[in-house]
């Protein structure tokens, strides 16, 4: 075949789907990361595509306070709302990526305030 005019890099740029990230989890994996999405699209339905810390903290409300905090701060990397595609794409990265996991850590301690810190 003619190759495109893109070259043959062009079709690896594409990024993968939901559906092929999920893929790559178990199916109890899988069910869990969707029903999580589900109840955070719940928080707000007049904006269900987005969720806010706060968000985050009331559908994970079973972690501590300042953990459930900085695992959204790790998502987030400084967003103030997160949406499901971002969750997803964040874990598969966090499993095949050194660097992803080194600034998804700084990110999620930049989230607890040092003693003494703060008002």
């Amino acid at each position: 075949g003619t190759p495109n005019r893109h070259g043959m890099g062009a079709q690896e740029s594409k990024p993968a789907s939901q559906a092929e990230l999920l893929a790559g989890y178990s199916g109890p994996e899988q069910r869990m990361l969707l029903r999580n999405c589900s109840l955070l699209a719940g928080r707000d339905p007049s904006d269900p595509s987005s969720f806010s810390e706060a968000d985050w903290c009331g559908v994970h409300a079973a972690m501590a306070g300042a953990l459930a905090a900085g695992v959204f701060r790790g998502f987030a990397r400084g967003a103030e709302v997160l949406d499901c595609d971002r969750v997803i794409r964040t874990l598969a990265a966090l499993r095949d990526d050194k660097p992803a996991r080194l600034l998804f850590l700084v990110d999620a301690s930049g989230a607890a305030s040092p003693p003494g810190d703060g008002p």
